[in-house]
């Protein structure tokens, strides 16, 4: 897994993305997406090419967005399938097989493991007997997981509100 100079530092999750648009929308918060892009960009954050599968199926916006970071999402390569095979194999339950769509949970894990990175997701950890969580796993491969929140103050980033007009048909681009 050679595609970073340097290995990442965080390993995003898709519902982390999904949330920031929510929460940050690219019209009103721009600088928060164009730092997260750089933050792609510069190999500083790193996310898997099953996220951009599940981000086909949720948002259209964030999609473009995320296509125009496409080198920072990382390949299902050989070393990526053993280690994602080997976290299956210690928690079987953290996909549902009944589920027709891929989930992109246990890549996300197995790239943080190969890379020595922090997983950044919004999922909180579940209780027994459900069905692990990401921050589950985390704990039980003693890897590291954050929010996003956490992952901008972590890298310096403070962003503030203000009072700006945008183009005419009420979207501004994200970067």
């Amino acid at each position: 897994m050679d595609l970073f100079k340097d290995a990442p530092t965080y390993v995003i999750d898709t519902c982390s993305i999904i949330d920031l648009r929510v929460w940050y929308p690219p019209e009103m918060a721009g600088d928060v997406w164009e730092v997260l892009g750089r933050l792609l960009d510069n190999g500083v954050v790193a996310s898997v090419e099953e996220v951009l599968e599940e981000l086909k199926v949720q948002e259209d916006r964030v999609l473009e967005w995320a296509m125009r970071h496409r080198g920072a999402f990382l390949p299902i390569d050989v070393d990526l399938q053993r280690e994602t095979k080997r976290i299956l194999e210690a928690y079987p339950q953290l996909i549902d097989p009944k589920r027709r769509k891929s989930s992109a949970d246990p890549f996300v894990i197995a790239a943080a493991q190969l890379y020595g990175a922090t997983v950044v997701t919004e999922e909180k950890p579940s209780r027994p007997p459900a069905r692990p969580k990401i921050p589950n796993v985390c704990q039980g491969l003693e890897l590291e997981c954050i929010r996003i929140v956490e992952l901008f103050r972590r890298e310096g980033y403070r962003f503030v509100l203000a009072s700006e007009t945008v183009d005419s048909d009420g979207r501004d681009d994200i970067g």
